[in-house]
């Protein structure tokens, strides 16, 4: 017998003692099954094969998460679950529904036991093949929990694990958007502030796998601009998760290149500008919405069609020198329209300093738009500003080629003082990491590129990293020749 099977199966008998001998069950054997629990998990967690049957491993799991015994409250769930997760990530399917039947997951996520809950889940996430649980009512009763306002997180963390782990299986999306349609579009009605946010979460993880204008339901999809309205002016909080869920929406077009979802996007974003426009009659916007229209704008300003964005910005958001946004419309719309539509705004009011480094951080990321605003990166400029600021503008500079090479070969005493902190004068944390990635980034191009600058970073990197200085340990190293 191996290691592990002789664990497991102290594991098993442990178990089998203490529901068979209640009346010796103390806080010593339950201190004791805790420890094996732990082992157990942590040694089945570097397994990626089990060579035999776990049935009683999985029973005696199964046994505890049903215990009801005096010292419940005793024994330690959260490693139980992860010993559960480990065993049963390296357990075939059919062999784990040879324990946990379709019945005991039933019950089990009707119980109000939340570990044994949470180990249904578990078992649910990693169902094999993963629609082979979808004609089941297993479904029916995780959205029932998941819609429930009383679910405790956990359990509801757990749900989301399987929408997104088994989300890519056809039968379960057409459980829950074609079987269950009535209920997901009743929730969407009623609006509901915690149905409604899962709900959202819901749509997200489908969305993705939804490839085609005919599979896309928008009576469940899409908010109307009447019922957008209508939350905006009941619940602050529940528009902003609306305003989030679509701004989840550009993610995917952009990975997915499924742009036809744009014309569904399009009415959107404008009903977003407008409302943003009203600012004036409900100041609840800038105090708490504002944050997240900006997010949303900004992902509307990089859609290769800018004529999406023209039109926002022409009704709703006035790009102008004297708008009172004008600072942080430069700091996130798209560079590109930037340099596009409002070239002489740039070179007209953009100038390094403190707090127009959101506006430069934003414009160096487009080489057009850096090679207008590059006369204001001198050496003299960007010396003057506090060295935290200029780490926070090195940072970004050091992102790009063409950013890099203006300045390995225009802004010598920059570069001179990046490297050079001989007096450890660099000591907020936030600071020194901003360094680091800035003399990583510069480090990611060839030692040619870099020039004379290549070994002086790669030392500098060294002290950062491993608080050596390479050239205190040649020193040493030549000196201790000498001596022998």
């Amino acid at each position: 017998m191996s290691e592990i099977e002789k664990l497991l199966q102290n594991f098993t008998d442990q178990v089998s003692n203490m529901l068979n001998d209640e009346a010796e069950t103390n806080e010593e054997v339950i201190e004791k099954l805790n420890s094996t629990i732990n082992e157990c998990s942590l040694q089945v967690s570097v397994l990626t094969t089990l060579p035999f049957f776990t049935h009683d491993t999985l029973l005696a799991l199964k046994q505890v998460l049903l215990y009801k015994g005096a010292l419940v409250e005793e024994i330690d769930y959260d490693t139980l679950l992860e010993f559960l997760n480990n065993l049963i990530q390296i357990t075939s399917f059919d062999d784990i529904l040879k324990t946990f039947t379709v019945e005991d997951l039933q019950m089990a996520l009707k119980s109000p036991i939340v570990p044994l809950v949470q180990s249904a889940c578990l078992i649910v996430s990693l169902s094999y093949p993963k629609g082979i649980l979808a004609s089941t009512i297993i479904f029916d009763i995780l959205l029932d929990l998941y819609f429930k306002d009383d679910t405790d997180i956990i359990v509801i963390n757990e749900i989301d694990k399987i929408w997104y782990n088994l989300s890519t299986d056809q039968l379960l999306r057409d459980n829950l958007l074609k079987n269950n349609l009535k209920l997901l579009e009743l929730i969407k009605k009623k609006s509901d502030p915690l149905p409604t946010v899962r709900l959202l979460n819901l749509l997200v993880i489908l969305l993705e796998h939804i490839h085609s204008v005919n599979d896309f339901n928008t009576s469940l999809f899409l908010w109307s601009k009447e019922d957008t309205y209508d939350i905006f002016n009941k619940d602050i909080l529940l528009f902003l998760h609306i305003i989030k869920y679509y701004t989840q929406w550009f993610t995917y077009v952009s990975n997915s290149k499924q742009f036809w979802l744009l014309d569904f996007l399009k009415p959107v974003i404008l009903s977003m500008g407008k409302i943003f426009n009203e600012r004036e009659e409900h100041p609840e916007i800038i105090i708490f919405a504002k944050i997240y229209l900006f997010k949303f704008f900004q992902k509307t300003s990089y859609l290769s069609d800018l004529s999406i964005f023209k039109a926002l910005d022409e009704r709703y958001l006035h790009v102008a020198i004297e708008n009172e946004f004008m600072d942080e419309y430069l700091s996130f719309i798209n560079p590109e329209y930037l340099f596009q539509l409002y070239k002489s705004i740039i070179e007209d009011f953009v100038i390094l300093t403190p707090s127009k480094l959101p506006i430069i951080r934003n414009l160096i990321s487009n080489e057009n738009t850096f090679q207008l605003i590059k006369p204001e990166l001198t050496s003299d400029s960007i010396l003057s500003l506090p060295f935290p600021e200029q780490m926070v503008l090195l940072q970004k500079v050091t992102q790009y080629e063409y950013s890099v090479k203006y300045l390995i070969f225009s802004l010598p005493k920059v570069m001179a003082n990046l490297i050079d902190n001989s007096d450890n004068h660099i000591i907020e944390p936030e600071t020194v990491q901003l360094r680091a990635e800035a003399i990583e980034n510069l480090l990611k191009f060839s030692p040619e590129e870099l020039n004379i600058w290549y070994q002086p970073l790669k030392n500098e990197l060294i002290k950062i990293r491993h608080n050596v200085d390479p050239n205190k340990t040649v020193q040493t190293n030549v000196a201790s020749s000498f001596v022998q």
